[in-house]
């Protein structure tokens, strides 16, 4: 296990939320966590335009988002531009989201309500694996 100087080079993360208020608690969790909350974007468009803009180590994907793409459609267009770690929030536990974001290559898959210690140890997988790729 990389030490957690490590896994702090891989901090920065774009959440992907159309609920504000559950945007604003991801930024504050994240915060808490050590991580620096990159941006908030609320539709598919907004979001792979902060990413490029903002270069995240991490996205944080709701599925369900504003627009005509959802999430899962918004992170394969940011992975055809660069590397980054994904983690999948989804309102709903089904095999054909969860197969999608795997093909991905998502992080973690986290189900709505998500807890702070669900949060964090998906964070914390997205963070492992960056380090992984960088070594």
């Amino acid at each position: 296990m990389p030490p957690e100087s490590d896994l702090m080079r891989f901090k920065r993360v774009l959440v992907v939320e159309d609920e504000a208020i559950t945007a604003l608690a991801e930024t504050k969790l994240l915060a808490s966590f050590g991580y620096e909350p990159c941006g908030i974007a609320v539709s598919a468009d907004e979001a792979i335009e902060a990413f490029s803009r903002e270069l995240p180590d991490i996205v944080c994907m709701d599925v369900g988002i504003q627009g005509r793409k959802d999430g899962l459609q918004a992170a394969a267009a940011m992975l055809a531009k660069r590397r980054a770690e994904i983690v999948v929030i989804s309102g709903y536990d089904d095999e054909e989201r969860r197969a999608e974001a795997a093909k991905l290559g998502a992080a973690s898959f986290l189900v709505k309500p998500v807890t702070r210690d669900q949060f964090r140890a998906g964070l914390k997988a997205a963070s492992d694996r960056a380090v992984s790729r960088s070594l």
